[in-house]
C-alpha cells in the first residue's frame, strides 16, 4: 500500500493499521494472436488490526478485499526462452472489514470500481512451464460503505481508497 491509501473505516489517521497482510492472485489468459491476450484476474488481500482510537476505545478487525477483473494485454517473445507480458483490466473490488471496537461487533462492507496492470518478464525453464518476476498495480476508491446495515458517507481523505503496488514472483504454464 503507498500514497494516500486509507482501508480503515475509521478515518484516514488509522490507515496505517492496514498497510501490511497476505496477498494471493491467480490469473487465466488466452493468446489470440501472436501478441495479443485476453484474460481473467483475482486477487485477494487481507490484514488483520489491533489499535486503539484515540478515544480510547479498542479495535480488533479482519479486512478482506477480493478484486475480480477481465484482462486485455499482449506478450512478447523477447528471445526463445524469454517472454514479456503486459495486462491490464477494471473490475469489480469488494472490501469487508469486520471485528470488534469496544466490545461491540462491527461490519463494514463495499463494492466499487478498480483497476489495474500487471507487468512481467518469464523465463522458460521446461516446454510449457515459465517462472517469473514482476510488478502489479491495483487502484480504486469509494464515497460510501455500509457499517452494520448503515450507509455511511465520506469525504475527502476519509474515502476508502486502494492505491496497491507488489513485486512479485510467480511460476506459470502455457497450454
Amino acid at each position: 500500500m503507498f500514497g494516500t491509501t486509507n482501508l480503515s473505516p475509521f478515518g484516514e489517521i488509522y490507515r496505517q493499521q492496514y498497510d501490511k497482510g497476505f496477498s494471493g492472485s491467480i490469473k487465466a489468459t488466452y493468446r489470440f494472436q501472436q501478441n495479443f491476450q485476453v484474460g481473467l484476474k483475482y486477487n485477494l488481500f487481507g490484514a488483520t488490526a489491533d489499535f486503539a482510537l484515540h478515544s480510547g476505545e479498542w479495535v480488533n478487525s479482519d479486512l478482506s478485499l477480493n478484486y475480480l477483473a477481465p484482462q486485455i494485454g499482449c506478450r512478447y517473445d523477447v528471445t526463445d526462452r524469454l517472454i514479456f507480458d503486459f495486462m491490464c483490466g477494471a473490475g469489480y473490488a469488494y472490501y469487508k472489514n469486520s471485528g470488534v471496537c469496544d466490545g461491540e461487533s462491527f461490519k463494514a462492507k463495499k463494492g466499487f470500481w478498480a483497476s489495474n496492470f500487471d507487468c512481467s518478464f518469464y523465463y522458460r525453464l521446461y516446454p510449457n512451464l515459465y517462472s517469473g518476476l514482476g510488478c502489479s498495480f491495483t487502484g480504486g476508491k469509494a464515497s460510501s460503505y455500509e457499517m452494520n446495515g448503515h450507509k455511511v458517507e465520506l469525504e475527502g481523505r476519509n474515502e476508502l481508497k486502494l492505491f496497491r503496488g507488489d513485486i512479485y514472483f510467480s511460476v506459470r504454464s502455457y497450454f
